[in-house]
């Protein structure tokens, strides 16, 4: 067995006007050490046989400058910070190890592509900054070795009028081992280091369920069909991109599709070890069933019979 840290991949971004906000994930007060993580910074130990595991927080390591705002990208501020995806104009996902106990300590901005923009006074075209009224953690959430089923819905107090949201991506056959996927955010460029002051995005390839359990076996961990993995030499997400967007572009429209929402990992950008993310297609009846009241888009959409209606 290999004593091992589990990191998640948020990261704590605290200025003097932030000082007061709440942790992410609920856990106040703990030491942040890891190594193995989810893809935020958090502070919850967790536990497994002889490893000591923590949740923590990334950003996108080998990445590539934006060169601009991505539609769907939303930052997530709290006492930390994670990645989210805009799927309506007033609906986000992003992964429930980013959820906080008060919905009105969510700080949620759309449009940003240089990080410090946030700060600015008036905002500047296009960043919107919104609130949170509601949030839906998917009820089988657990986090007591890794994150599983790790989604969260969550409703904003106004809808963004000024960006196009993603498409949910539900097909599970159609993607095929070693596929290019892109993920993005203004996570650390490695582990454990600075962040970066622009949108970067990396271009990373989709891996096996049994490729990735077979990296993961030393951790006994398990990596169901819930998830889906993916790698690349010196390219993944890390400490900030946590809930972040993995993204396939359609062959046929050349749209975005949201393929994976930023779980966890080992590490960032461990050649031994893929980055690890909620698969969306698998969640696709749950998104639906939970948001449709919230806009008519996530609505009266049949589920492929080869995508789980249940996870």
């Amino acid at each position: 067995m290999i004593s091992l840290f589990l990191v998640i991949l948020v990261a704590v971004v605290v200025s003097a006007d932030e000082t007061s906000l709440p942790n992410f994930d609920n856990n106040e007060g703990a030491t942040v050490t890891h190594n193995f993580f989810e893809r935020k910074i958090s502070r919850k130990k967790l536990k497994s046989n002889d490893s000591s595991l923590t949740t923590a927080a990334p950003r996108i390591v080998g990445g590539t400058d934006a060169g601009g705002y991505l539609d769907y990208q939303v930052l997530l501020l709290g006492y930390g910070e994670c990645g989210g995806n805009l799927i309506a104009p007033n609906v986000v996902l992003s992964a429930a190890h980013c959820q906080l106990n008060d919905v009105k300590d969510y700080r949620v901005f759309t449009g940003l592509y240089y990080y410090n923009d946030r700060y600015s006074n008036p905002l500047p075209d296009p960043i919107l900054e919104r609130s949170v009224e509601e949030q839906i953690v998917h009820p089988d959430y657990d986090n007591t070795s890794a994150p599983k089923n790790d989604v969260l819905l969550l409703r904003l107090n106004e809808p963004v009028d000024n960006m196009q949201p993603i498409a949910l991506h539900r097909d599970a056959s159609s993607l095929i081992i070693g596929q290019s996927l892109r993920t993005s955010g203004w996570g650390t460029t490695s582990f454990g280091g600075s962040t970066s002051n622009f949108l970067l995005f990396a271009d990373v390839n989709y891996v096996s369920n049994i490729e990735c359990q077979e990296a993961y076996n030393s951790f006994d961990l398990i990596i169901p069909d819930s998830e889906l993995c993916a790698s690349d030499d010196g390219k993944d997400a890390c400490q900030g991109d946590s809930g972040g967007p993995l993204v396939y572009l359609d062959s046929s429209s050349g749209e975005p599709l949201l393929v994976g929402v930023v779980s966890y990992g080992y590490g960032c950008a461990d050649p031994r070890y893929p980055g690890v993310y909620a698969r969306v297609s698998s969640f696709y009846s749950w998104i639906e069933s939970n948001a449709c009241e919230w806009h008519n888009s996530l609505c009266d959409q049949s589920t492929p019979s080869d995508v789980p209606s249940k996870v």
